[in-house]
């Protein structure tokens, strides 16, 4: 597959939303890697965070359209850092991608935007990131930029 189809804007209809920002969080380099090439060939802009703790860091410094957030990471689980990132940014969109969806089914997260499970497509996580992106672009603005 050429990268060509790769590097569709993402559009609303009539709307563009002009490159919307995501963070990628995991400790696992390929997975960041991967999500990261293949989102900025979408046409995002893209950041990325090895734990919790640096998630909720650049969270704290940035406004994110979106968050992708690991569950179990060293230094700080996504769980704590999705609480704490709520804190700062109540309305942000956040998509657990997990190989652990036990533990979700032990102690749910409230206030998370979706959850899928590893492994999953490059496609499912995007189609599951437009949903949500052209959603808040239809609600209106929920956080300031």
């Amino acid at each position: 597959m050429s990268t060509d189809a790769l590097k569709k804007p993402v559009e609303t209809g009539l709307i563009s939303v002009a490159r919307p920002r995501l963070l990628i969080v995991d400790d696992d380099d390929c997975v960041r890697d991967a999500l990261s090439r293949f989102f900025k060939l979408r046409g995002f802009e893209v950041d990325q965070a090895r734990d919790g703790l640096e998630a909720v860091e650049k969270c704290a410094g940035h406004v994110y359209d979106l968050v992708t957030m690991d569950l179990e990471m060293p230094n700080m689980g996504g769980r704590e850092a999705i609480e704490r990132i709520r804190c700062i940014h109540p309305a942000l969109p956040i998509i657990v991608l997990t190989g652990y969806t036990k533990l979700l089914d032990d102690r749910p997260i409230p206030g998370i935007s979706g959850v899928l499970t590893k492994p999953v497509s490059l496609w499912k996580i995007d189609e599951e990131i437009h949903k949500l992106i052209l959603r808040d672009v239809a609600d209106g603005p929920q956080t300031q930029r």
